[in-house]
């Protein structure tokens, strides 16, 4: 799983040179939010029936509008250009839930991980299109209506549907729930052919000491004010140290943010997170 992984991430690196690389991640993205992700979600949920669903829906929801106060009032006080606190403020508090949480779930929880993802990705998405881009507006004085964003996510229709089909007693055999786990590494392969890493800046480490130290600190309180089970608390622990979401970056350019401080710090989180993601799971094969 590890060793796979490793080699999906670093050809999508490669292939991030290639003179057709927005043809392939066009292709792989179609792929993944039609039908990769949602397959994958339902096979996993349909092996985890009795998964303790509303406590960690109510932990992610309370998690996320915490850490976006906490961060939203950390950013206002700062001397930075409000479009750069926009976008510092988006990257900060969103994670990439799907396609870097479902394979990280995964990869150490099994499929309980994905089951859990996809619940914080439906979860996380109704806080992100809402209280988020309501609140990183604020900096720059706009004000939207940002829910009508978030149902134009064909994914958010997926994850629902796939939901709705685990609840049935459906069965799949071996040979499908191993196809279905092919989404998990196009999906790690979708985010090295999307890093994109130009000059480095101050305000990375801002982003960086709120996205890896301030959110899993939260995330930690949370848990244990809500009484999560020890492999709730573990995944929503993994779920707040995600780098930034890339849907980030198409907020971004929707919004007037700095759009490119939002593509290159979730650069820079994303293969933080990686490096940290295969260190880990590289010790655990040797404990």
């Amino acid at each position: 799983m590890g060793t796979l992984a490793i080699i999906s991430f670093f050809l999508g690196l490669l292939l991030s040179f290639s003179e057709k690389k927005e043809v392939i991640k066009k292709c792989t993205n179609i792929y993944l939010v039609y039908f990769g992700l949602p397959f994958l979600i339902l096979v996993s949920l349909s092996a985890e029936r009795y998964i303790q669903w509303w406590p960690f829906i109510s932990a992610v929801m309370i998690f996320l509008i915490c850490l976006n106060m906490v961060a939203y009032y950390l950013l206002k006080y700062i001397n930075l250009e409000p479009k750069k606190k926009s976008a510092l403020f988006l990257c900060s508090t969103y994670g990439n839930f799907a396609y870097l949480g479902i394979p990280a779930g995964f990869i150490f929880f099994g499929n309980l991980g994905v089951a859990l993802s996809a619940l914080a990705t439906i979860a996380g998405g109704l806080i992100h299109f809402s209280l988020g881009i309501y609140l990183s507006n604020s900096y720059v004085q706009g004000r939207f209506n940002s829910l009508k964003e978030m149902f134009k996510f064909p994914l958010l229709y997926g994850l629902i549907a796939a939901l709705i089909l685990s609840r049935y007693n459906i069965s799949f055999p071996k040979d499908i729930r191993t196809f279905a786990s092919i989404a998990i590494y196009l999906a790690i392969f979708l985010v090295g052919i999307s890093l994109q890493f130009k000059k480095f800046e101050w305000s990375y480490i801002f982003g960086i000491f709120l996205k890896f130290l301030i959110s899993p600190i939260s995330a930690l309180i949370i848990s244990y004010l809500i009484h999560l089970s020890c492999n709730y608390r573990n995944m929503l622990l993994l779920l707040s140290l995600t780098p930034p979401a890339l849907v980030n970056t198409v907020i971004s350019i929707n919004y007037k943010f700095d759009e490119s401080l939002t593509a290159e710090l979730t650069s820079v989180g994303t293969g933080l997170f990686i490096l940290g993601l295969f260190l880990l799971k590289y010790h655990s094969y040797l404990i």
